[in-house]
């Protein structure tokens, strides 16, 4: 990762920018009163001789490095690296006879050997600095993708998860191995940048199948979070490699207004920013809002406008939703007593905690009912299955909280098998989902 920080020009071997741009901006020349150019320099000392390498100096034991035109020698048997100026046959004859006087007498086949071995050497040296960089890499892009999928703040990267890491390997593995996780980059910018890109990269694979697809089908909905932001959420299905995959697509906001032109632009024009023709939706599907399927402005008429082709559906989970609310007169009134004890029981605090106390002194399998809701209408078969299964103490509860007019109906058998009934038939219902 780049530093921010600018080059120090004190750091051997590293100028400072600002330096090389002073010495760049030099004036080498200057005018005379006469206007003749004249070198404003004074008399520079002759420069020196440039020397070559040459094959023989192998002999010696020095292989050339750095730039052809001025090159520098180094020795292969102890990497020491000698000036230009060293490349004379008596200067190395002197290094290798100083340096390395068992070696004196060796002729180059030995040295080419030597040289071999030691690029070969400097070579596995990058691999292997490039495999485990790699390594890193890749491990920190496993750890943000799990982070996002988790749904957790990327933050926990940083102050939790390798911390823990570190730790556990260090017990397990030992301090080598903690060491090497060390190196794995887990900052906040760092893993927020990388599921950044991880996004990025699942949307344009996202698009590109459904470019390449013959056909493909949307689902959408809109709906409010819980800081009052209208929020978009559009799912593709399409055909890839002759399987059939779903995935989200869309997700925006709604800015100002919910209706079904400004719902209709925002996918239209996320459609034209991405290439996706309109020509190749077969079918969308949507639940019965407004904005939605209405006849002139809604969604779904608009997509019509745009490809006449193009079939429209209601929702299956809606359709199963509805057909639970048409329910005979028998059961409504089984359904309805019993949402009546259940939110008795879970409507309020105290009462919850007197009657998970009451099952418990019992020695219940459950403590808890089950909260019905009007929008998790699937779990109706789950509320009613729990109450059934705790019959018994929520009758006894109800005659303890002097509640006589519920609690009568669970001396009543018939009503009870229209429970059991009921908890059938919801299930069924909720298995065709």
């Amino acid at each position: 990762m780049p530093s921010s920080k600018s080059s120090d020009s004190s750091v051997p071997g590293v100028d400072s920018p600002l330096l090389t741009l002073v010495h760049s901006e030099s004036p080498q020349l200057s005018h005379t009163a006469h206007g003749k150019l004249l070198d404003s320099t004074p008399d520079r000392e002759p420069k020196a001789k440039k020397r070559r390498y040459l094959d023989e100096y192998l002999s010696f034991g020095f292989i050339p490095i750095g730039a052809v035109s001025h090159p520098e020698v180094r020795c292969v048997v102890c990497e020491q690296v000698l000036s230009n100026s060293s490349l004379a046959p008596a200067k190395l004859k002197r290094h290798l006879e100083t340096k390395h006087p068992d070696l004196k007498g060796k002729k180059a086949d030995f040295f080419k050997m030597k040289k071999d071995s030691s690029v070969q050497s400097a070579n596995a040296v990058v691999r292997y600095v490039k495999d485990d960089n790699e390594k890193n890499t890749e491990a920190s892009f496993r750890l943000a993708y799990n982070i996002a999928q988790a749904g957790k703040p990327h933050t926990i990267a940083e102050t939790l998860i390798k911390p823990s890491i570190i730790e556990v390997v260090s017990c397990v593995l030992g301090i080598d191995a903690a060491k090497k996780i060390e190196a794995v980059q887990c900052s906040n910018n760092i893993i927020s940048d990388r599921i950044q890109k991880i996004s990025d990269h699942i949307e344009d694979e996202s698009v590109r199948r459904l470019r390449e697809s013959d056909f493909f089908a949307l689902q959408m909905d809109e709906s409010t979070d819980v800081a009052g932001l209208s929020i978009l959420l559009v799912f593709a299905r399409y055909r890839h490699t002759n399987t059939i995959h779903e995935g989200l697509l869309l997700c925006k906001s709604l800015e100002l207004h919910t209706t079904g032109e400004e719902i209709f632009e925002l996918i239209d024009k996320y459609f034209k920013c991405h290439n996706i023709p309109w020509e190749k939706c077969a079918d969308v599907c949507t639940d019965g809002a407004a904005a939605m399927v209405g006849k002139m402005k809604g969604v779904t008429s608009r997509i019509i406008e745009v490809n006449p082709n193009c079939t429209r559906s209601h929702c299956i989970l809606h359709r199963h939703a509805l057909a639970t609310k048409k329910l005979s007169p028998d059961f409504k009134s089984v359904l309805d007593v019993a949402v009546q004890c259940v939110n008795f029981i879970k409507a309020r605090p105290l009462q919850t905690r007197l009657f998970q106390n009451f099952c418990q002194e019992m020695g219940s399998d459950h403590h808890n009912l089950l909260l019905h809701t009007e929008i998790r209408w699937l779990s109706r078969g789950k509320v009613l299955d729990r109450l059934f299964e705790l019959r018994e103490e929520v009758k006894l509860f109800l005659e303890e909280q002097k509640k006589p007019k519920l609690s009568e109906w669970f001396h009543d058998e018939d009503w009870l098998l229209k429970l059991a009934s009921g908890i059938f038939r919801i299930e069924v219902v909720s298995l065709h989902t």
